[in-house]
């Protein structure tokens, strides 16, 4: 969940939502994310790889780097992992 309520919101927002882009430009081409909308302030992200520890080294990052820009934009950001079975 990713929240900004100032006057600007929306720009911060799309900087917030772009900024993981950055940070997972040089992997593997066996590595596959995807950020959807579920519906703000809900977004979801999905990453594939061929191994575990690599899916959650990607999106340790992404988490990181989400939750730091929101942060450092005056946003609120919160993650949960939801399993798919």
């Amino acid at each position: 969940t990713i929240r900004c309520m100032q006057s600007d919101g929306v720009e911060r927002l799309r900087k917030i939502l772009t900024s993981w882009k950055e940070a997972t430009k040089d992997l593997d081409e066996n590595v596959r994310v995807r950020m959807f909308i579920v519906g703000p302030p809900k977004y979801r992200v999905d990453v594939e790889a061929l191994d575990y520890k690599t899916a959650e080294q990607v999106m340790k990052t992404i988490v990181d780097r989400v939750t730091g820009e929101a942060s450092s934009l005056g946003c609120t950001c919160t993650f949960e992992r939801v399993e798919r079975g």
